[in-house]
């Protein structure tokens, strides 16, 4: 069961376990209505169902159910709760740092119940987490990982996106470094970076991405920074300049947020790109050595579901421990990397 299984990525996450598992997908959600109209888009490859987990989520008899995929942004990590204690399995393609640290917190619950649940899940986090895990396989002592995003602005976004967003403009926040704490602002600190193929040199800023908290953990890497920026260097320059002169506090005013919304919602510029580079660095006999990996493909959507149907047919097709786990704990990072569809991988540490 896909939950928010009619929205963009939701939709997109159907379609991708149905060309494997025709007629036991059930797309859910709050509006039957939406649901049954994307199940007849599909000729009933896809079920429909209603279910809003915001509400009443125990008052639906899920007992059938045994994975759900979560593509809504939840406010609470108390309907993946409900899905363990249940005996369901649980994958969730938020990327929101607090409710992925509250879903790994259901670990025991897990265990417990014998089932597996599976965060970050997603192009960042989800396949920069791959990435990275891929470059520091055979070196020692990784001491240092950067992960650089690019993205087109020719995409569309929902409200959730564009709210994660601009949540992010509007806070600064705190990352260890080598075991201390540093305060970051979004969008300054830029770098230059060289992506892969026609893209060629942007300047990427500082943005809070979860996985610059998840890889000190998971790979023990005590220096771990996540930059962006978008195709348009212009659109990139701008909010910069936004952000040096503290513009984005502004956004605590509904009028200001709103309007940015709007902008942010109606802006269509470029494609619908997207690229992952990451390097990382280790001391290996007593030498800095470098790798570098990348991947390049269009429409950030698609690559979600991708990351999400490919953890689902893994889950299915193994005996996974059971527990609560960041993607990169569980699989082997080319076994999802090589199978990403339309996306082209770069680096030998990652082809070879």
């Amino acid at each position: 069961m896909v939950v928010g299984g009619y929205g963009d990525v939701g939709s997109r996450i159907c379609l991708a376990l149905a060309e494997y598992f025709p007629g036991d997908v059930i797309a859910a959600g709050r509006s039957l209505e939406k649901a049954e109209k994307f199940s007849m888009q599909t000729n009933g490859k896809v079920h429909s169902r209603q279910l809003n987990v915001t509400d009443n989520w125990e008052d639906h008899d899920l007992s059938q159910v045994e994975i759900i995929v979560m593509s809504l942004e939840l406010p609470s990590s108390d309907f993946a709760q409900y899905c363990l204690q249940a005996g369901m399995h649980y994958i969730d393609t938020t990327a929101s740092y607090r409710l992925i640290s509250a879903i790994k917190g259901l670990h025991g619950l897990a265990i417990e119940n014998r089932v597996t649940a599976i965060v970050s899940v997603g192009l960042d986090p989800g396949i920069s987490n791959l990435l990275v895990k891929q470059c520091c396989l055979g070196m020692d002592e990784v001491t240092k990982a950067e992960i650089n995003l690019l993205f087109g602005l020719g995409e569309e976004h929902g409200d959730g996106s564009i709210e994660w967003i601009l949540n992010n403009l509007q806070n600064d926040y705190e990352l260890s470094i080598d075991g201390l704490t540093t305060k970051v602002r979004s969008f300054q600190d830029g770098r230059e970076v060289m992506f892969p193929s026609d893209l060629e040199s942007h300047t990427a800023y500082n943005f809070n991405f979860s996985d610059q908290y998840v890889l000190s953990d998971t790979l023990g890497i005590p220096n771990v920074r996540t930059r962006m920026c978008f195709e348009s260097s212009m659109t990139t320059g701008f909010l910069a300049a936004l952000a040096r002169i503290r513009f984005f506090k502004l956004l605590k005013y509904a009028i200001v947020r709103k309007s940015l919304k709007f902008i942010l919602r109606n802006l269509k510029m470029g494609t619908d790109v997207y690229s992952i580079k990451v390097s990382v660095c280790s001391n290996t006999n007593g030498a800095k050595v470098f790798r570098h990996g990348a991947i390049l493909g269009n429409c950030e959507a698609q690559a979600t579901a991708e990351v999400a149907a490919l953890a689902v047919r893994r889950l299915i097709g193994s005996k996974p421990e059971s527990g609560v786990f960041h993607i990169e704990e569980l699989f082997e990072p080319r076994d999802i990397l090589c199978h990403i569809k339309g996306a082209k991988l770069y680096g030998d540490a990652i082809l070879n």
